[in-house]
């Protein structure tokens, strides 16, 4: 079963998001891109 990356959850949350939540939605995105690119350096590994 594969897991599902928190940056592509956050990514569908932005597209959906409103604009109230633009703000705090950008800073999950950006931590989620960062375990994203961590995960991703330990699978390359």
């Amino acid at each position: 079963m594969k897991q599902i990356s928190l940056g592509k959850i956050n990514k569908q949350l932005i597209a959906n998001d409103v604009p109230i939540g633009k703000k705090l939605s950008q800073k999950c995105l950006a931590l989620g891109n960062k375990q994203e690119q961590q995960a991703e350096k330990r699978v390359g590994q």
